[in-house]
């Protein structure tokens, strides 16, 4: 009889051992029924008391132990578990087993053998030894790219079991746009912390782009934003409104109306939002449509870096209401759009998982500083 390595069992003489088998993995061939082997009447110290093990004691027949189990397959044969993937990640990724056992925080020859083991079930070596260090053979490098994928995952998996355990109760866990971010939120969580004691805030910004992955793998609760992510998984209500205004220097439109029309952009410097997200792309489109055509000086994703461009003298800018408000200073001046650029407020979450009553509360009390945020 062989193992799934194609070598036969490791012990061999004429004498009778006791064998460990799952009679249900016997049974329905789901993994491995060979568990363990020793000769009989020793101490069973070292085989630990499987809960459906069975114990035979076997006859001898040429010196191997005479057992009904089947042949070896790639469906009996034990495969790479996730301990030996990390283990091998560890390994490939430091470039040596103690660098791998510190990464780990277990003993090298922990690593070493669960190493061994790893290769021992996939049946080739993954590294060869050269000058002191582990350099991964050719198979190795064919398997890290998804033992890399595996191990992020589980990383994913880890950091949202950590948040979960630790963002209820009594933690606001938002994120926002740095847009909103820079006055309006901080504002509104200074005023709502005064009259709730014991609250603790984290609040974090991120980019358009980034609000489905952060809600998903639980690394916030609730994002305050203006377009909320399409996504199946998520739901999102409306707390407010706003909308897009110029800003720019007083001396480059000293006679700027309560308004001012789209077209007052045409030739002068300007710096474009139009990668900025919904509401940028929303201004590009409507000056395309009415063929404005201004200088372009610069661009930026983000409104407040536009915004701070146009106050260090490079040209004017589109902005939301909020940047324009935060960015308010001497010689600064802002107007609403000539035909308006409005764009609602929403608070966006996982439909599976939506606000817990704090949160309810604190969007009340955002949506009333909505109000005032003029």
């Amino acid at each position: 009889m062989a193992a799934c390595n194609g070598s036969p069992f490791p012990f061999g003489g004429r004498e009778t051992y006791d064998i460990l088998i799952n009679p249900r993995r016997l049974r329905e061939g789901g993994g491995p029924a060979f568990l363990a082997a020793q000769r009989s009447g020793e101490e069973k110290s070292g085989i630990p008391a499987f809960a459906g093990m069975t114990r035979l004691e076997t006859g001898r027949s040429g010196g191997y132990p005479r057992l009904a189990l089947p042949p070896p397959t790639s469906r009996t044969c034990p495969t790479m578990n996730l301990r030996h993937i990390e283990v091998f990640h560890a390994v490939y990724t430091t470039g040596s087993v103690s660098a791998a056992a510190r990464l780990l925080h277990v003993s090298q020859p922990a690593v070493t053998s669960l190493l061994r083991h790893a290769e021992s079930v996939l049946g080739f070596p993954l590294f060869e030894r050269s000058r002191g260090r582990l350099v991964p053979t050719a198979d190795a490098h064919d398997l890290y790219e998804q033992a890399d994928a595996i191990q992020d995952k589980v990383r994913q998996m880890r950091e949202t079991a950590r948040n979960m355990r630790h963002g209820r109760g009594t933690t606001l866990r938002l994120s926002t746009l740095p847009s909103l971010g820079m006055e309006l939120l901080p504002e509104a969580l200074a005023g709502y912390l005064a009259n709730h004691p014991g609250v603790s805030i984290e609040l974090h910004t991120i980019h358009h782009d980034d609000m489905a992955a952060k809600l998903r793998e639980r690394e916030t609760d609730v994002v305050i934003c203006y377009s909320p992510p399409r996504d199946a998984l998520l739901a999102s209500t409306p707390i407010g409104a706003g909308e897009m205004v110029a800003y720019f220097r007083e001396a480059d439109f000293p006679d700027a109306p309560e308004r001012l029309p789209l077209s007052a952009l045409a030739g002068q410097p300007y710096i474009s939002t139009s990668e900025s997200g919904p509401q940028g792309r929303a201004v590009a489109e409507e000056l395309a449509r009415q063929a404005i055509e201004p200088d372009p000086v610069g661009a930026s994703r983000t409104f407040f870096v536009a915004a701070a461009m146009a106050r260090a003298g490079l040209g004017s800018t589109v902005v939301d209401l909020h940047t324009a408000l935060a960015m308010r200073a001497p010689g600064m001046a802002l107007r609403p759009l000539d035909p308006p650029q409005p764009y609602q407020i929403h608070a966006a979450y996982l439909e599976a998982r939506p606000p817990s009553r704090l949160a309810l509360d604190f969007l009340d009390h955002l949506r009333d500083r909505l109000k005032d945020h003029k």
